[in-house]
């Protein structure tokens, strides 16, 4: 609305035009993407006054977009408050500025998970089924237990970002643990490879021969 009050003389035989100018409300557009800059579905953000007053909850759509009309012009704080499946969160929230007549847009960046890839090798570098480990927490909290196939391969996604610790529970048959456990650090948008070599368990193999 124009707040300016406006003056006119009218004289008799004369008319006059007076002219008032509205601006459009402010509107919040809300763009959400991945690293590599596509549109993520299913992030939903606060918009809320400055003081923690809820104003708006949107959810991104299958373009990556959630708009935000008829805002006042002020300063709002827009909140990532759930993030797509499968992403983490990188900036939570964000202070913008709204002007009458202006709307703005705003970019919120997501990275995958962590991801662990497994790898069970021989001596030899040969695949090996049938490992199990364990992800724990460094706090001890039992995460997951997986197994290798017969590609010697177990995987997990879907991680939190941190410190974790991976232990071999069980060998392979006919084979003994080198390395029983690891602590790994993982990072939003990286997956994590970590091989584990088993060596053979010792043989002896006794010949009785006659004279």
């Amino acid at each position: 609305m124009d707040s300016n009050a406006q003056f006119v003389d009218i004289r008799a035989g004369q008319s006059a035009t007076l002219r008032f100018v509205n601006l459009r409300e402010p509107s919040l557009i809300i763009e959400k993407v991945d690293a590599s800059g596509l549109p993520l579905a299913g992030a939903t953000f606060e918009v809320r006054t400055l003081a923690g007053a809820l104003v708006a909850e949107v959810v991104t759509n299958q373009g990556g977009l959630a708009i935000v009309p008829g805002l006042n012009p002020g300063a709002f704080e827009v909140i990532e408050t759930v993030p797509p499946a499968g992403y983490v969160i990188v900036a939570r929230s964000r202070v913008v500025e709204f002007v009458a007549g202006q709307s703005v847009t705003v970019r919120f960046v997501n990275l995958r998970q962590p991801g662990l890839v497994i790898e069970k090798v021989d001596e030899n570098g040969l695949p090996l089924a049938g490992a199990e480990f364990e992800l724990r927490t460094a706090g001890g909290q039992l995460l997951h237990r997986v197994t290798t196939n017969q590609g010697g391969i177990a995987a997990i996604e879907g991680l939190a970002t941190g410190t974790f610790v991976l232990t071999e529970t069980r060998p392979p048959q006919g084979f003994e643990v080198v390395e029983v456990s690891r602590t790994i650090e993982f990072v939003a948008g990286e997956s994590r490879t970590e091989r584990f070599v088993n060596l053979r368990t010792p043989s002896l193999v006794i010949e009785k021969i006659d004279n």
